[in-house]
C-alpha cells in the first residue's frame, strides 16, 4: 500500500482568531455597529464516549478530518491513541465532561 497524500483543502482562519474579545469587538466596529458588547460563557459538554466524541469530531471538524484521514492506517492509530489520552482527563460518571467556553457578541446598526 502507498503512502497517502496530504488533503488538499486549503488552510482556514486561524481556529482561535476572535478568542480575544477586543478583537472580536473591534472587528464588529468596523462593521459600523455601535454599543458592542461581548460576553464570555461556559459549560460543560457531557459526550458518552471517547468513541463518540471521535466519530463527531471527524464528522464535523473539516481541515482535522482531511488530515487525518489522509495519513496511514498505522499513523491514525497513533493519532486515535494520542486523542483517548488526551481526553481521559475529562471522564467523569457517564462518559466524559469536557469544558466548553464561547461568546456572544452584541452590536447596534446606527
Amino acid at each position: 500500500m502507498g503512502q497517502r497524500r496530504l488533503p488538499t483543502c486549503q488552510a482556514g482562519p486561524p481556529l482561535f482568531r476572535f478568542a480575544d474579545e477586543a478583537v472580536l469587538a473591534a472587528l464588529l466596529r468596523s462593521a459600523g455597529l455601535q454599543d458592542v458588547t461581548v460576553q464570555g460563557q461556559t459549560f460543560v459538554h457531557r459526550v458518552a464516549t471517547a468513541e463518540a466524541l471521535w466519530t463527531g469530531a471527524l464528522g464535523s471538524l473539516a481541515r482535522t478530518a482531511a488530515i487525518v484521514l489522509a495519513q496511514s492506517d498505522a499513523m491514525q492509530q497513533r493519532i486515535r491513541s494520542v486523542f483517548e489520552r488526551l481526553v481521559s482527563v475529562y471522564a467523569s460518571e457517564g462518559g466524559l465532561a469536557i469544558p466548553m467556553a464561547y461568546k456572544i457578541a452584541t452590536g447596534q446598526k446606527p
